[in-house]
C-alpha cells in the first residue's frame, strides 16, 4: 500500500485577527486575515501575525473568547487544527486577539511601589492614565 495515496493535507483555516493597539491618546482595533495550513504551529502563527504590525512575537500573545473567558494559546509546539474552535469547525465564528503580556509585578516591585505611595501620599495607579506634562516627563526619565 503507497502510503502517499492515503495521504489527506490538512485543511487551509482563514484565521481573522484583531490587533488592539493602545496609545496615550487613542485606542484602535486593527484587524486581517491570515489563511494557514491545519499543521501551522501556534508558534509559527504568532510569529506570522506578529510580523504584520511588527510587533515582538515575545511580548505578545494570542488569545481568543469561548463562553466568556478568555483563552491563551500557550502551547506553541501545539498545531492550530487541534485547538478547540478549529477542531470543532467553528473557525468563522472566532476572532483571534494578539495582545501584549501582563506582566506581574514581583513581590520586591509592589513593595516599592507601595512605599512610594506612601511617600507621596497617593498610590502609584492613580497616576497610570493621570495626562501631564511633568508626569509625561518624569516616566520618560525612568524609563531611559
Amino acid at each position: 500500500m503507497n502510503r502517499i495515496s492515503n495521504y489527506i493535507p490538512p485543511p487551509i483555516l482563514s484565521l481573522h485577527f484583531i490587533y488592539t493597539t493602545n496609545s496615550t491618546q487613542t485606542q484602535s482595533e486593527k484587524e486581517f486575515t491570515l489563511s494557514v495550513s491545519g499543521d501551522t504551529s501556534i508558534l509559527s502563527l504568532k510569529g506570522a501575525a506578529c510580523t504584520q504590525y511588527e510587533l515582538i512575537p515575545e511580548d505578545h500573545c494570542i488569545r481568543y473568547q469561548r463562553d466568556n473567558k478568555w483563552i491563551e494559546l500557550f502551547d506553541e509546539a501545539q498545531r492550530i487544527r487541534n485547538v478547540t474552535p478549529f477542531r470543532e469547525g467553528e473557525q468563522e465564528n472566532t476572532e483571534l486577539h494578539i495582545m501584549a503580556k501582563q506582566i506581574p509585578l514581583s513581590k520586591e516591585a509592589q513593595i516599592a511601589n507601595k512605599q512610594i505611595g506612601n511617600i507621596i501620599g497617593y498610590g502609584l495607579y492613580r497616576f497610570e492614565y493621570l495626562k501631564s506634562q511633568e508626569i509625561d516627563m518624569c516616566r520618560r526619565r525612568g524609563v531611559t
